[in-house]
Formats: structure tokens, sequence, C-alpha cells
């Protein structure tokens, strides 16, 4: 009998817990609304006429492709709005330092397709995810992120009863014999 009751007691307390979950928490007090979306870009680099299978000129318009295809996602990434009227782009004329880490960012942007195609050349599709690592780039580096203001110790508001014990002051180390 006592096993029942434990059951059904676990199995009320689990069923209970599944109606009605807590609502998720925003990550962030300035969640942005582009967050969570995906910029895809794909571009098409000829290969000299008689080196199509020449290893070289593929790679080199590979490395075409991932240049121009940064280049459209930094323009698409300008476009962004931050708060108000302002715009990731006009951030990024006012700071320097925000273009050098989109830089870095889109240097990880994921290469989603690399095809050979036949008159045209190497096509080479990537995307990038802005999500919550993007969102905290822009915020630490444009500072969207509240700060919190380090309370200052000093005579005024040191915590009550200095010395061994009860708070602040020097621990009192045990004797060694």
């Amino acid at each position: 009998m006592a096993l029942l009751s434990s059951l059904l007691a676990c199995s009320l307390l689990f069923l209970s817990g599944c109606s009605s979950a807590p609502p998720k928490k925003q990550i962030y007090s300035y969640e942005l609304p582009w967050s969570g979306s995906s910029i895809h870009v794909q571009s098409v680099t000829p290969t000299p006429s008689g080196k199509v299978m020449d290893g070289n000129a593929r790679l080199s318009a590979y490395l075409k492709d991932l240049d121009e295809n940064k280049q459209k996602m930094i323009e698409t990434i300008r476009t962004l709005s931050l708060s108000g009227n302002q715009t990731v782009g006009q951030a990024m004329a006012t700071q320097p330092a925000l273009l050098r880490r989109i830089n870095l960012f889109l240097n990880q942007a994921k290469v989603t397709s690399i095809q050979n195609v036949p008159g045209k050349g190497i096509l080479v599709a990537q995307s990038v995810y802005l999500g919550a690592d993007f969102q905290s780039l822009l915020g630490v580096t444009l500072h969207l992120v509240p700060h919190k203001k380090k309370k200052k110790m000093g005579p005024d508001n040191t915590k009550p009863g200095g010395g061994a014990g009860g708070g602040g002051g020097m621990p009192m180390m045990p004797m060694m014999p």
C-alpha cells in the first residue's frame, strides 16, 4: 500500500510539473528584433577558360567567393537596426573596433555549399546565424549590456563586526602545534 501511495504521489508531481513550465527569460535585456535569424549568401566566380580543372585556379576562385560573401554579409549586417533609428552600419562608422569584431565573427561563417557550375565557375554558399554570440558581440562592443557599478568600500560602508568571525577583516588562521 505504501508503494502504491508513493508511486501515485510521484506521478502527480511529475504531471503537475509538465502542465505549466515556467516562461523562458530573455538571455539579454536588450533582445533585438532580428536575433535568432540567419543570413544566407552565395557568389559565383568564373574560372579562367582552359583552367577549369586547374586546382590553383579553382582555389583562387573559392577564396574570391569567400571574400565576396563576407562583403555581402557585412552589407546585410549594416542594415540591421539596433535601437531607435540607429543601425549597425551607423555604429560601425563611429567605432572601428566593431567592424574588426564582425569580420572575426564572419570568418567562422558556415560554408553550406561548394559547386563547380559548368560554364559559370565556382559557386560558394555560406550562412551565418545571428544568435546569442553575435548579439553578445554587439552588446559588449556597443555597451548595450547594463553595467553594475561596483560599490567602493570605505570607512562609511564597511561591514559591521570587523576582525575575526562575523564579517570583514582578516580571517583567523588556526594555530599549528
